[in-house]
């Protein structure tokens, strides 16, 4: 399983693989628990140097930028799916490192802030992790708080 779910996220990008992700969201049954864990390398703080998120560009970044344009997709794709999720009557979860900016581009903040998300502080070493990394999850039930 680990193997599909990595091909799958190199290939949600392409029309074939956005189906498959779209077939597979589908299949989930009404109330079943949808976690997403996009990419977070281009929104993470290591990385600002590079990526030029800031607030001053609405987190978008330096768009000229490969690695930025791509994490711009994977967040917009991340957005769409949780609210469609939402839609659909799914329990979702959205992960990302605490220092991410992520959540705070416009059309993820939008989907968690009109499905009413809430936001969950964690660490990955408390659930066997090797390190405790901090985390952020957004949850569309608080039942998860």
């Amino acid at each position: 399983m680990a193997w599909m779910l990595t091909s799958l996220r190199s290939t949600c990008l392409m029309s074939s693989g956005l189906r498959l992700w779209m077939n597979l969201l589908m299949s989930i049954v009404e109330h079943g628990l949808c976690w997403m864990g996009p990419p977070c390398s281009s929104f993470v703080i290591l990385c600002l140097a590079l990526s030029q998120r800031y607030d001053y560009n609405d987190w978008w970044g330096d768009t000229s930028r490969e690695f930025v344009r791509r994490g711009n997709m994977h967040m917009q794709i991340a957005a769409l799916f949780f609210l469609l999720a939402c839609v659909l009557g799914l329990q979702v979860c959205l992960e990302q490192p605490l220092n991410s900016c992520m959540c705070q581009l416009p059309p993820m903040s939008s989907v968690l802030s009109f499905v009413r998300a809430n936001k969950i502080t964690t660490y990955l070493g408390a659930f066997g992790g090797p390190t405790q990394k901090p985390l952020q999850i957004w949850c569309s039930r608080r039942a998860y708080s």
